[in-house]
């Protein structure tokens, strides 16, 4: 009713207004408290009952309020009742002439007229006089609905056939309500639909690739309501204003208070969000009917935010630019309500240049507050503050990236999870074993020390422990049975006998995999390694023992086969997903893989005949390495009789970044200082084509220009701004007419 109705009229809502917003308060007031004294029930009423859209609050705070509400309307009808007669006496006198005008408009056979007939005749024309009753009735109904549209269609028409006036310009902050409720729609969407699940967030959903069908049709809504409202506002159609102001009143009102409760199952009184949204939205249809009431203005320049030079409106502009496509959309609606002669990419062009000189037109406002004079050098203080500023953020951008993987921030955790698999050539795996984290432990401290005591002179390997404490360090012990039976038929069993017997190749294959839980995130890494032994036939001109081994072992003439440098002993756990060995904790004694590698000795078990068998793989710790070196250290498995694992886990690094650690630290620090050095050049570089813009005597003129150009389309005509246009181009074409127009 305010909407529709008060917010639209030129004058003081009259006496009809006041009478139904008082008279429905009233009712509102009156029902609440029957409920509230349980005189009748409303429980068993759906959503779609009026009661819900009216609001009915059975509190005592809303129903004070309510009361309140009802005093303060009749006090503020009777206040403006005596500023009517006080002030505007002379327009009562016109609205009781206006009666007794619609008085007298009424024809001779109006109700009364014809009751007075009716009472005069005879019980003999009682027939006739029945139908000329019901005509005559509706005729005035007729008539009634008639009066009422021509006075709807004059308060339409009252706004759209104004004489000409300068009108006002409240765009910029209708655009300001249409941003709030769409950052409150993008935000706080739970509030308007029912296709988020439980407390998932909007956001959330986004980052899993699903965006609902409800987000995205109120945004596009949203969006095309601001497209609109600009082509209107370029145009300066009251009569489309109108259309849309009625349109959104109703249509917002019944998503409101009818399609959302419905939907959601949640009434609107519930949802501080839809609260706001809709208080925005009161602020927009109040100022829209502003707008319509005082008209749009003669001449639109169409740019809110550049209406002053400063640095406030600096960063507005800047802002503005910045966001993607939104100079190039704004640019071309601007074009397409507006008559020119200009082509779209003139248009974009002469934009192009306005910004730019009102760029500089902000900053030498804001020089001009912070000037100085000109002649005595900068202070010692001055220099020295803003050099050393710029020195430590160039030399941060140098050795930031070598601080990042130096201390990283991102913390460190031990592996979750360890998966060991060993088969030979493609057959079935022969050990598979998994290590969870309750056999995953962290170094403790003695073990760490007793670590570098152990390896005291060898420089390599203290260095690389340096990078090391014992939290990053994960010691892992897999059984060693295997944990899955040797799922191979008769048959493979046999051909890889043949296989060993002859010259075949039989390689022997271990892969690792390690993974890590993200800490604070459901994410999992993961590096694997692999390493592949290759039995060949012969050894120095003799068959290879290791092979002979596995020949007797699979025939059932041995209980063990002896197998060489199989078993890793020391993993880097990196970040890009790779889990290679370290060679510096072990010697070699024969070859470059006793380094890595430790020995391992395989025994086949059978059940129930050959029907089941299975494998067993165990470190032998017989030979120097262990003797020199792990033995004195490692307390926690002396006798062997686990697989142990020691892996060195680096500091995680964000996702992000992960993706650039591929290339390592070398990578990763070449592709920073080149992008930093890359935006550092573009902004204080660059500037030799531009000292033309940048450093020209008054840009008040070139502003001048440009707003002649508008003026010139939108009053004199498209001829001569084309001839503006022109003009405007030569003066960058060449210096002289440039330095020509903006001496002062």
């Amino acid at each position: 009713m305010v909407l529709v109705w008060g917010t639209m009229r030129e004058t003081r809502p009259g006496l009809i207004f006041w009478g139904i917003i008082i008279v429905y308060t009233a009712i509102v007031v009156i029902v609440s408290w029957l409920l509230k004294l349980q005189l009748f029930s409303l429980d068993d009423i759906n959503l779609w009952f009026p009661a819900d859209a009216i609001d009915l609050k059975l509190d005592i705070p809303s129903m004070i309020f309510d009361m309140t509400l009802l005093l303060l309307l009749i006090f503020l009808r009777c206040l403006v009742k005596y500023l009517e007669n006080g002030i505007h006496f002379e327009d009562n006198s016109v609205e009781e002439d206006n009666d007794e005008n619609m008085r007298s408009d009424v024809p001779a056979s109006s109700p009364e007229n014809s009751l007075a007939d009716h009472s005069t005749m005879s019980p003999e024309d009682d027939g006739e006089s029945n139908d000329v009753d019901v005509t005559e009735k509706n005729y005035v109904i007729m008539t009634l609905i008639k009066k009422c549209f021509c006075r709807v269609q004059k308060f339409i028409y009252g706004f759209i056939n104004k004489p000409t006036h300068p009108g006002v310009d409240v765009y910029k902050y209708l655009f300001l309500c249409d941003i709030i409720n769409f950052v409150l729609i993008i935000f706080a969407f739970r509030a308007f639909g029912s296709d988020v699940i439980g407390e998932t967030q909007i956001t959330e959903q986004i980052v899993e690739n699903k965006v609902p069908t409800r987000f995205l049709v109120l945004l596009i809504l949203q969006f095309t309501l601001i497209i609109v409202d600009r082509a209107l506002y370029l145009c300066r159609c009251i009569a489309g204003k109108v259309i849309l102001y009625y349109c959104l009143i109703f249509g917002v009102h019944i998503g409101m208070f009818f399609l959302l409760p419905s939907t959601t199952e949640r009434k609107f009184n519930t949802q501080w969000t839809l609260q706001i949204w809709y208080l925005v939205k009161c602020f927009w249809f109040l100022l829209s009917a502003y707008q319509i009431r005082k008209g749009y203005p003669t001449y639109v320049f169409g740019k809110a935010i550049c209406s002053r030079h400063g640095l406030f409106n600096f960063v507005l502009v800047k802002g503005f630019m910045l966001v993607p496509f939104l100079f190039e959309l704004r640019t071309v609606l601007d074009w397409l309500c507006s008559d020119t002669s200009l082509l779209v990419f003139e248009w974009l062009k002469m934009e192009h240049i306005f910004y730019t000189a009102f760029h500089v037109k902000c900053l030498r406002d804001t020089n001009e507050q912070f000037s100085s004079l000109r002649g005595p050098p900068k202070k010692p203080p001055l220099e020295l503050f803003i050099a050393c500023g710029i020195l430590l953020l160039v030399i941060g951008a140098i050795w930031f990236p070598m601080i990042l993987f130096s201390f990283s921030m991102y913390g460190n955790d031990l592996p979750s999870e360890a998966n060991v698999t060993m088969e030979i050539n493609s057959y079935p795996p022969i050990y598979t074993m998994s290590a969870q984290s309750d056999n995953i432990m962290s170094m403790a401290a003695r073990i760490y020390s007793k670590m570098h005591t152990t390896y005291m002179k060898n420089e390599k390997v203290t260095a690389f422990l340096k990078s090391y404490s014992n939290a990053d360090i994960a010691i892992i012990k897999l059984g060693t049975v295997s944990d899955s039976s040797w799922e191979v038929t008769e048959q493979q069993k046999w051909d890889l006998i043949d296989k060993l017997q002859s010259n075949a190749s039989v390689n022997i294959n271990l892969k690792w995999s390690l993974s890590w839980e993200e800490l604070g995130e459901e994410k999992v890494m993961s590096a694997s390694g692999k390493h592949v032994h290759v039995l060949e036939a012969e050894v120095d001109g003799k068959p290879n023992p290791e092979r002979v081994e596995l020949l007797n072992l699979l025939k059932g003439e041995q209980h063990s086969a002896l197998i060489f440098n199989m078993f890793p002993k020391f993993i880097r756990f990196s970040n890009h997903g790779k889990a290679p060995v370290v060679r510096h904790f072990m010697d070699k004694i024969q070859s470059d893989d006793d380094r890595a590698y430790r020995n391992v000795s395989l025994h086949l078990h059978y059940k129930g005949g050959n029907s089941s068998s299975w494998w067993d793989v165990r470190e032998l710790c017989n030979d120097d390495n262990f003797d020199n070196y792990i033995k004195k250290f490692n307390t926690y498995d002396i006798h062997c009789h686990k697989l142990t694992l020691f892996v060195f886990n680096d500091n995680p690094l964000p996702e992000v970044l992960r993706f650039f650690s591929k290339t390592g630290v070398l990578g990763l620090y070449i592709g920073a200082i080149y992008l930093l050095s890359s935006i550092i050049r573009m902004i204080c570089g660059c500037t030799t084509e531009k000292i033309m813009f940048y450093d020209m005597l008054n840009v008040n003129r070139i502003l001048e220009v440009c707003s002649d150009i508008h003026k010139a389309r939108e009053t004199v005509g498209c001829y001569y701004e084309r001839a503006l246009y022109e003009k405007f181009l030569s003066m960058f074409r060449l210096p002289e007419p440039d330095e020509l127009v903006t001496t002062v």
